[in-house]
């Protein structure tokens, strides 16, 4: 829970810090639905975003393993609502644009084996099915007044048993290249 409130926090941080004018028009990538948002680690992580900033509450679950928060949501505890209470009301969701994405590995820089380690306790999944780990980088757009404004949000995501969900969002100095 620890680690949904730092993102939480992260996440309020960057969409507070790094919002940039845009030009008149922007180029945003279809939505994500939850038929596809497995599909790679773009889709859900675009998803993700998505469910947060447009309020979806069935496509913000889609993006974990079935059935990961129903103990915390029984607790009385809503991990949705902790991430859906962070954004601006000032910034409508406009979409997102996924820009590139690392391999969660040592070639790149990253110890893979803890990461799997860590997604494996906090997800309660067997670490041996955890195939790929990436950091993705996506773009996403707001409408505030009649401008376009961006930030820049980065998330780990990483594929099991053929599907891909989020794991956390990563801070914004994750010395990612693209």
């Amino acid at each position: 829970m620890i680690k949904k409130v730092l993102s939480v926090i992260i996440l309020a941080g960057v969409m507070l810090t790094s919002f940039t004018a845009c030009g008149n028009s922007v180029k945003i990538d279809d939505p994500v639905t939850v038929n596809d948002v497995h599909m790679s680690s773009s889709n859900v992580a675009r998803g993700f975003i998505q469910s947060v900033f447009s309020k979806d509450e069935t496509l913000f679950y889609a993006c974990y393993p079935e059935g990961l928060y129903d103990e915390i949501i029984e607790e009385g505890n809503d991990p949705f609502a902790e991430y859906t209470n962070t954004t601006d009301p000032n910034y409508k969701f406009y979409g997102t644009q996924y820009t590139a994405y690392n391999d969660y590995t040592e070639e790149n820089g990253y110890d893979e084996d803890i990461m799997r380690e860590n997604i494996a306790f906090f997800h309660d999944l067997d670490e041996s099915l955890i195939a790929e780990i990436n950091i993705v980088k996506l773009r996403v757009y707001f409408i505030e007044d009649t401008d376009y404004v961006s930030s820049d949000v980065y998330l780990i995501t990483y594929k099991y048993e053929n599907s891909w969900y989020v794991y956390e969002l990563q801070n914004a100095d994750a010395e990612f290249e693209a």
